[in-house]
Parts: structure tokens; sequence; C-alpha cells
């Protein structure tokens, strides 16, 4: 007698791969799951999902579209009126409308010339400066400095001993640039007194001399 075949153990540890037998019952396999059309099936009602939005969306807009137009259809429209012809009106019979300004025809008149200048209206420095700048012999600007002297009594000018047509006081008188030999002698005493200015371009030097006056007679 054979002995008895050993029966193989049932380990609890090891998983056991599903079944893929197709005799056995359909709620004992696993395979005939199909994803395809449940897949169909969402796609058609993801649609009508998004039909409805859109039919709403285009019911809203309609609505919309309706107020707007009922609103415009109770205000009337108001036709801008036609100017009515008067036959007594200026521009009718051909003859020209007055202007609204009547000042706009008026020619322009210019403005009166102003008066010429009084002589005794100058200011005496200068026409003193205007005689100054009259004397022979003037430096040119790039070499002109300019002296302004004057005195208590009148004086002969002498500039590097060429003596000035004019008598104190110079206003403005242009003299060149550099070391210049001043002298100034008193018409009435004689006194003089001499002196040396330094000049640079464009500068103006400005001198007050104070001779004594002659002796007053008793």
């Amino acid at each position: 007698m054979a002995p008895p075949k050993a029966e193989g153990r049932v380990r609890h540890d090891m998983a056991e791969p599903a079944p893929s037998d197709r005799h056995l019952p359909v709620h004992q396999r696993f395979d005939t799951v199909e994803t395809p059309r449940m897949e169909a099936v969402d796609v058609v009602a993801r649609r009508k999902r998004l039909r409805l939005i859109a039919g709403g969306i285009a019911g809203v807009g309609l609505f919309m579209f309706a107020v707007a137009a009922w609103r415009l259809g109770l205000d009337p429209v108001q036709e801008p009126e036609l100017p009515r012809y008067d036959p007594n009106a200026p521009g009718a019979n051909g003859t020209p409308a007055p202007p609204a300004n009547p000042s706009a025809l008026k020619p322009i008149t210019p403005p009166p010339p102003a008066p010429p200048p009084t002589p005794g209206a100058r200011d005496v420095e200068d026409e003193d400066a205007e005689e100054d700048t009259a004397e022979p012999g003037v430096p040119p600007k790039t070499q002109r400095a300019f002296l302004t002297l004057r005195t208590n009594l009148p004086a002969h000018v002498y500039i590097d001993g060429a003596r000035v047509r004019r008598q104190t006081p110079l206003v403005n008188f242009p003299v060149r640039v550099g070391t210049r030999d001043i002298r100034v002698v008193a018409v009435s005493t004689g006194e003089q007194k001499d002196f040396q200015l330094r000049f640079s371009r464009g500068q103006h030097q400005k001198l007050d001399e104070q001779f004594q006056p002659p002796p007053t007679r008793r």
C-alpha cells in the first residue's frame, strides 16, 4: 500500500496570483473591467454638462438683449429740428447779415509814434559819455577800459602826456588797457596831480579828486 501523498502546506504570508481561468464565475474574475467603455460614458456626460452651461449663458445674453431693446423702445428718438425759412431774415433776400461784432470790420489804427525826447530830459552823464566816446583814437574793444574822473574844480586831463579835449568831469572815458599815466591840472589855480592807474579789459575805474579852492577876495 502506497503511503498517502503529503498535501502542500498553505502559507498565508505569500500573496496568491489573481485567478485568470476563464471558466471561473464572473464574480471571481478581475480582468474583465471594460475601461474604454467607462471613459466613453464620462465623455458623453461631460459634453452634456458643457452644452447645459453654454445654453445657460446664451439664455442670459438673450434676456439682457431683450431688456435693452425694451428700454430703447420706451424712449422716443427725437429728430433734430430743421431751421425754418424766414423771409424777413437778412440773408433771405441776398443781403449779407451784419457781423456779430461791428468793431471787427474797423481797420486797426497803429498807435501814435512816441514823441521825441526833449533835450533837457536826457541824463547829463549820458551826454558826457557820448561826447567822451567821440574822442579820436578810441582803442578797440579788445583793448578798451573806462575811466570816470570828477574834480571839485574844472581841470584839464592828460593821459600818457596827451591832453584830453574835454575838461572834467569825464564819464566812461575809453582808455587803453595797461598802466596809464594820468595828470590832472586845475584850470583856475594851476594845481596839478599825477598818478598811475592800471586797467584791464572792460574795467571801469572811478576817481574823485579834490583841489584847493582859490582864495576868495574880500
